[in-house]
C-alpha cells in the first residue's frame, strides 16, 4: 500500500473511532436523560397525588366547618328569637307592674280618706246617735247592699287565694285593700241611710278661694281663709262664683302643714269652667250644692 493510502486509512480509522466515541457519549447522555425524566415524572405524579389528597382533605374540612357554621347560625337565630320574646314578656310584665303600683297608690289614697272619715264619725258618735233614724225602706236597701257587698268580699277572698305565685303577694295586698274599702263603703252607706245630713253636720265651716287649677281641670288649689284649723282630708268644698253660680264640688286630698292652702280633686262637675278667684266653701247648702 502506498503512503497516501496508509494516510487515508489512518484518517478513516480516526474518524470511525471519533464517531463511535461521540455516538456512545450521546447515547449514554440520552439514556441518562430518559432515566431522569422518568424519575422526575414519577415524582411529579406522586406530588400531584399528594396535593390532590391534601386538597380533598381540605375540602372535607371546609364542608365540615361550613356545616358547623350553619348550625351555629341557626342556633344564633333561635337565641335572638328567644331573646326578643323574653324582652317582649319583660315589657308586658313591667307595664302590668306599673299599673298595679298606680292602683296601690290609689287604694292607699282611698284608705287615707276613709280612715279620716271614720275617725270623724267615731269622734262625733254621741251626736250621730241623736239624729233621726231613716225609713224602714232605706234600712232594708242598706241591708241588701251590705249583703251584696259581703258576697263581693267573699269573691275577693277567693280571688286572693287563686293569685299566681309571681304576683300573688302584690295582688293579695291590693285585694285586701279593696276589701277594706268595700267594708268601709258599706259602713258609710249605712251611716248615710240612718243619719241623713251627717256629713254636713260633721264638716266644719271653712271658706277660701281657688288660686290655681290643673291643666286637666280636675285638680284645684284652694287658699284657706277661715275655719281652716278644723279642715281634714276628705272634706268637700263647693265651688261657685257670683257670675256663674254653683260650679261643682271638690274633695280635699292634701293640706299643707300650716293649713294655709289645700289641694282638692273635682268630684262633681256642673259643666262650668273652674277658674282662679272662684269662691270655695264647705257649706254645700249655702253654695247651691244641695
Amino acid at each position: 500500500m502506498s503512503p497516501i493510502g496508509r494516510v487515508f486509512l489512518v484518517l478513516n480509522l480516526a474518524l470511525a473511532g471519533g464517531f463511535v466515541f461521540f455516538a456512545g457519549t450521546y447515547l449514554q447522555r440520552d439514556d441518562d436523560f430518559k432515566s431522569k425524566f422518568e424519575a422526575e415524572k414519577k415524582q411529579h405524579n406522586l406530588d400531584n397525588e399528594s396535593k390532590d389528597k391534601l386538597i380533598s382533605s381540605e375540602k372535607d374540612k371546609y364542608n365540615i366547618s361550613q356545616q358547623a357554621n350553619n348550625g351555629l347560625q341557626t342556633k344564633s337565630t333561635l337565641l335572638e328569637v328567644k331573646l326578643k320574646e323574653a324582652n317582649d314578656a319583660n315589657t308586658r310584665l313591667q307595664a302590668r307592674l306599673d299599673d298595679m303600683q298606680a292602683f296601690v297608690r290609689k287604694v292607699e289614697s282611698y284608705n287615707s280618706k276613709i280612715d279620716s272619715t271614720m275617725a270623724t264619725l267615731v269622734a262625733n258618735g254621741e251626736a250621730s246617735q241623736k239624729m233621726a233614724i231613716a225609713s224602714q225602706k232605706a234600712k232594708d236597701d242598706m241591708e241588701t247592699r251590705m249583703n251584696k257587698a259581703l258576697a263581693e268580699l267573699a269573691d275577693a277572698k277567693n280571688t286572693i287565694a287563686n293569685q299566681t305565685k309571681g304576683l300573688g303577694d302584690r295582688d293579695a295586698t291590693i285585694a285586701m285593700r279593696d276589701q277594706t274599702i268595700r267594708e268601709k263603703d258599706v259602713l258609710l252607706d249605712i251611716v248615710n241611710a240612718r243619719y241623713p245630713g251627717i256629713w254636713t253636720t260633721l264638716t266644719p265651716l271653712v271658706t277660701g278661694s281657688v288660686s290655681a287649677v290643673g291643666a286637666s281641670g280636675k285638680l284645684v288649689t284652694i287658699d284657706l281663709k277661715s275655719g281652716s284649723e278644723n279642715l281634714k282630708v276628705g272634706h268637700t268644698f263647693a265651688l261657685f262664683s257670683t257670675r256663674d253660680g254653683y260650679k261643682g264640688e271638690a274633695r280635699v286630698t292634701e293640706i299643707d302643714g300650716g293649713k294655709k292652702y289645700a289641694f282638692a280633686r273635682l268630684t262633681l262637675d256642673k259643666g262650668k269652667k273652674i277658674e282662679s278667684g272662684d269662691s270655695a266653701s264647705t257649706d254645700l247648702s249655702r253654695a247651691g250644692g244641695n
